[in-house]
């Protein structure tokens, strides 16, 4: 397995979500591309960088669908039409806010424990925290506290 380091700048950025997005079309094709082609994080900010850019990619993912589904089945109304940008709100800030904390815990218990992380661990963790925040707001588990 080929491990390729990378340092974190404004360039690498722009090629780490090149890379991130290279590896969920790797893995959503099975093909032998994810294997061979692992990318490590190193630093601290690496590490955050990927976690939170998954974080907000799969919230959108999560809210875009149900904002237009929004926007079509409540047009005509008077009020309820603006809710889409509401929920497309929600999507955005939500991971700039909580998900900026979760992930730099997550960033920083590994780089305490001096660990790497390589950039599919930044997709689980990621897309994890969508997951999570999608399940709790379906099951309601906070009206009932």
């Amino acid at each position: 397995m080929n491990v390729i380091p990378i340092t974190f700048n404004y360039f690498c950025a722009c090629r780490l979500l090149f890379l991130n997005a290279y590896m969920l079309a790797a893995f959503m094709w099975c093909s032998s591309a994810l294997v061979s082609c692992m990318f490590v994080l190193f630093c601290f900010t690496e590490m955050w960088y990927g976690v939170i850019l998954w974080t907000a990619v799969s919230s959108l993912i999560f809210h875009l669908p149900a904002a237009l589904l929004a926007l079509f089945t409540l047009r005509r109304h008077k009020v309820a039409r603006f809710m889409p940008i509401a929920i497309l709100l929600m999507g955005i800030i939500g991971p700039l806010t909580g998900g900026v904390l979760t992930s730099a815990a997550i960033a920083g218990v590994y780089k305490a424990a001096g660990k790497t992380m390589i950039s599919l661990e930044a997709l689980v963790f990621g897309v994890g925290q969508s997951f999570c925040i999608f399940v709790i707001s379906f099951l309601r588990i906070l009206a009932t506290l």
